[in-house]
């Protein structure tokens, strides 16, 4: 179904998660500020930098840098399909998927025609106009199709992902991709048809060498007694030096 994506965020009277004053429906007169596509959009994955009060929003074919105060598109990336792929619902599109800030640069990776890709953003700065570098495979960053499932998160100098390798949406694994360190990733028997949610990286100032990444997502259960949920949650602890040295201790203390 086609429609026009309305963006509006950051408004300060917009309820925020976990507040126990947030309503469930919010009004349009909520909102004082918005940025609404030029043309019909599909996907959008969005990502806020604090640091630089930056909001950086991707679609089909482009990414948008906007003005958090207004709301007014600051610069458009335009990040087309590379190379003579063929797809069969037509031409090949690059819906971007993937949005991070990755070694002081803002990383995007997107579908580009089923062979995913990852380009590096580089502002217009003084009289240099903005420009789009040419990054890494997005294979295991990006899936193929934007409706599968993925995740990413940028942990000290290293990116972490969970994309499907595959059209059907098979292969999908919690990976190291990206970074200083060496590749690593699951193997496909750990986890049972998983989805992945969220992963988030828990700081040790005191002890950076055993600092982890938690891991949330959901996977098929593997009882299959009537009374038994066909899905559990879960949460994975993945260590992010010692452990990762090892594949076969990837995972450490999966809980439900």
């Amino acid at each position: 179904v086609d429609f026009k994506l309305v963006l509006s965020v950051f408004s300060r009277e917009t309820p925020a998660l976990g507040s126990t004053n947030s309503p469930r429906l919010l009004s349009p007169d909520i909102n004082g500020a918005w940025y609404e596509y030029e043309t019909h959009q599909n996907h959008s994955v969005f990502s806020y930098q604090e640091e630089e009060q930056e909001l950086y929003v991707g679609a089909t074919n482009f990414v948008l840098k906007v003005d958090t105060d207004n709301y007014h598109v600051i610069e458009k990336f335009p990040i087309t399909t590379t190379g003579q792929q063929q797809c069969s619902d037509g031409p090949c599109k690059n819906v971007i998927t993937v949005i991070e800030k990755f070694q002081d640069d803002v990383f995007v990776c997107g579908t580009n025609g089923q062979t995913p890709k990852c380009w590096k953003l580089f502002p217009s700065v003084k009289n240099q106009t903005c420009e789009v570098v040419s990054s890494y495979e997005g294979a295991g960053i990006s899936p193929l199709v934007h409706t599968h499932n993925c995740l990413t998160l940028a942990v000290d100098g290293d990116l972490y992902a969970a994309a499907p390798l595959g059209i059907d949406g098979d292969s999908l694994q919690f990976r190291r991709k990206a970074g200083k360190r060496t590749n690593v990733w699951m193997y496909n028997r750990w986890l049972s048809e998983p989805t992945f949610i969220s992963a988030s990286w828990v700081k040790r100032v005191d002890d950076p060498e055993n600092e982890k990444i938690y891991i949330f997502f959901r996977e098929k259960n593997s009882d299959h007694s009537p009374d038994a949920d066909p899905w559990i949650s879960k949460v994975a602890r993945v260590c992010k030096v010692q452990c990762m040295q090892d594949t076969a201790e990837l995972t450490k203390n999966a809980v439900t």
